[in-house]
């Protein structure tokens, strides 16, 4: 059972137990029908492209199934705050307990406290509630704790049954992100008519990342909104991803909140205006390699390169030494900045080098 399954089975249970403590009818009554015509979602989303800006959706979680405890004792009222006033267009709260460390009660407390906010010109943060949806219970309970969007994970759901789950989101006013994971998901789902598209560019099977991901499966999509949601750490990874029209970002913020306040807004933080990108090569010393890193590390990025390219060619005569080779036992953690550089090298030696060295990002020659 991978943990995805795991996930869904524990989620199943759950819905038992709410549908037990719950009276349906009851709770669909008390959740007041919509009477616009689009979701305030969808319409933060048009009028964002618009202005030819993007749309931060920030994610408090306490832990993940990939991460273990992110943040045990994350103040969540603090957390939304800084948020808000960095500018997200959305902030996104976990409600499942046992894998990430959330609850509807969270869920109520971040509504609360973007309520309690001041008034100002920028509009306030819409609030997605994120988590394993199977049941129209769980939207329910989402609009009545606050919620003003859902997420429908395609993997997890027959067309059908995601289909009729955001019909009744969008009756009660509630913008829904649509979620794939591969071209096979998307395959499945192209028949529908939804409007904003989340490539998850985390598998949830592996909870494994490929930050492209969501370039290639949205090439040719041009009619929906895109959330690129998953791996986006620093401005290097940004400026992968940025066509897209929003991003869900969620550990590196919990993780670097100091440093986000340091910076002001998102767009600052992940230089969302655009960057040219610098990345030395040829790097065959450990000595040049580890004041290059430091360098990268104190964020010099005017004067130092945003990535180090580690060439393992065994064509090339920049292919490092293997002094170098030893060097990188020494590294606890590999230094953002890495790439690792492919030329000519057989997918068995590829694969050896990754799994010994946790790149972050690679570069494939043909």
């Amino acid at each position: 059972m991978n943990i995805l399954e795991k996930i869904v089975a524990s989620k199943k249970q759950e819905i038992e137990r709410l549908h037990e403590q719950y009276d349906l009818t009851q709770l669909s009554e008390s959740c007041k029908l919509s009477e616009s015509s689009m979701p305030d979602f969808y319409r933060a989303l048009a009028e964002t492209r618009t202005r030819d800006e993007h749309f931060f959706i920030a994610e408090f979680k306490r832990k993940s199934p990939s991460e273990g405890w992110i943040h045990r004792d994350a103040d969540l009222p603090e957390q939304v705050r800084i948020y808000a006033q960095a500018g997200a267009g959305a902030i996104s709260v976990l409600t499942d307990e046992p894998f990430f460390g959330g609850s509807y009660p969270d869920l109520k407390l971040a509504a609360e406290t973007l309520r309690r906010l001041p008034s100002a010109a920028r509009r306030r943060p819409l609030l997605l509630q994120k988590d394993f949806i199977l049941d129209p219970i769980q939207i329910y309970l989402a609009k009545l704790h606050g919620a003003d969007i859902i997420l429908l994970i395609a993997a997890i759901l027959e067309p059908a049954r995601l289909d009729f789950l955001k019909k009744t989101a969008e009756s009660l006013g509630l913008g829904v992100i649509v979620e794939v994971h591969d071209a096979e998901e998307l395959a499945n789902i192209q028949h529908l008519d939804f409007p904003v598209l989340g490539v998850n560019n985390r598998d949830l099977k592996t909870f494994r990342t490929a930050l492209n991901r969501v370039n290639v499966l949205t090439v040719d999509d041009e009619k929906r909104f895109v959330i690129s949601e998953s791996g986006i750490r620093d401005y290097r990874d940004f400026q992968a991803v940025r066509n897209a029209d929003g991003f869900l970002v969620g550990t590196s913020l919990m993780r670097g909140s100091a440093d986000l306040q340091v910076r002001a807004t998102f767009g600052e933080h992940f230089q969302s205006q655009g960057k040219l990108l610098f990345k030395a090569c040829g790097i065959r010393t450990s000595e040049v390699l580890t004041n290059l890193s430091q360098a990268v590390t104190q964020s010099h990025r005017l004067t130092t390169p945003d990535f180090i390219g580690i060439n393992f060619s065994p064509l090339s005569k920049r292919r490092i030494s293997p002094q170098t080779f030893q060097f990188f036992k020494t590294w606890e953690v590999l230094n953002p900045s890495a790439v690792a550089v492919f030329y000519k090298n057989t997918e068995s030696e590829i694969g050896d080098i990754l799994e010994k060295y946790p790149f972050r990002s690679v570069q494939l020659y043909a």
